[in-house]
């Protein structure tokens, strides 16, 4: 992420910009993806600013369990 481009307005445009595209397709949900790394505090508290809320969480990677016998 390049520290120079940030809070310079761009993300808030884009968000409002697109919300205001889905309404007008008749959308009433919106659902954002955020990958769990050292940024998710960032994206948490940016998409709190359009009340976007955490409906579900997910770890990355998967186990393998053992075979049954």
């Amino acid at each position: 992420m390049r520290e120079d481009l940030r809070r310079q307005g761009i993300g808030i445009w884009l968000v409002r910009s697109a919300a205001e595209w889905l309404r007008l397709g008749g959308t009433t949900r919106l659902l954002a993806y955020a990958v769990e790394d050292e940024h998710l505090d960032g994206w948490a508290r940016y998409y709190d600013r359009f009340d976007l809320r955490w409906i579900n969480r997910t770890t990355p990677g998967w186990e393998r369990r053992p075979e049954r016998s």
